[in-house]
């Protein structure tokens, strides 16, 4: 709803924060750490599904494994161009399987507020 309010609040919000010298040298070197740890977790996982592999030689069923969720920031709802809509489209389920005063409230005034 303060989306809807103040539209340039999106882009506040996605504006990259300012750092200093010290706090780039330490994404910098948590990214080469993370590089490194998924590299070895990617040879952990290639060595360990090769000894499956050779152990489960009958079973050739997929597996599936969890689906990833694309908007783990909520990036793409900020810059939806309707936002009043997007909340009351996620509130809708909320209206008959929650019985609270807050998500009440909340329908409430995303309804006022598509309304004018």
């Amino acid at each position: 709803m303060r989306l809807h309010d103040d539209p340039g609040l999106a882009a506040a919000l996605l504006a990259p924060p300012k750092q200093t010298e010290a706090e780039k040298k330490a994404k910098k070197k948590a990214q080469k750490e993370a590089a490194k740890l998924k590299e070895l977790a990617a040879k952990a996982a290639a060595i360990s599904k090769a000894t499956d592999k050779k152990a489960d030689d009958d079973e050739d069923e997929p597996t599936a494994g969890p689906t990833k969720y694309d908007d783990q920031d909520g990036v793409k709802l900020l810059n939806a161009a309707d936002p009043i809509e997007q909340a009351a489209r996620i509130l809708r389920p909320l209206e008959t399987l929650v019985d609270r005063a807050d998500v009440w409230a909340a329908v409430y005034d995303v309804a006022v507020r598509r309304s004018t």
